[in-house]
């Protein structure tokens, strides 16, 4: 994955091309995950273990999220 030279924020997902989203544990430092919105995918800069309780918590919140989104959808019974 290469960094966009000028900004530093923009990464592009290896499986499926689409532009990757930094995910900050605080807004002071450099990125410590990478989303991709388009196959849900989670890549870490850092180990999990080294984020803040409050970016920990955040970063569940959206795996979960967008793994929900990820789920076929199911015929209402």
């Amino acid at each position: 994955m290469a960094t966009e030279p000028t900004t530093g924020t923009t990464r592009h997902c290896e499986t499926c091309g689409a532009s990757r989203e930094p995910f900050f544990d605080s807004p002071c430092d450099y990125p410590v995950a990478w989303l991709c919105p388009a196959c849900r995918t989670v890549e870490m800069e850092v180990s999990r273990t080294s984020l803040s309780p409050e970016a920990r918590r955040e970063l569940a919140a959206l795996e979960s999220f967008m793994q929900a989104g990820a789920s076929p959808a199911r015929p209402a019974a």
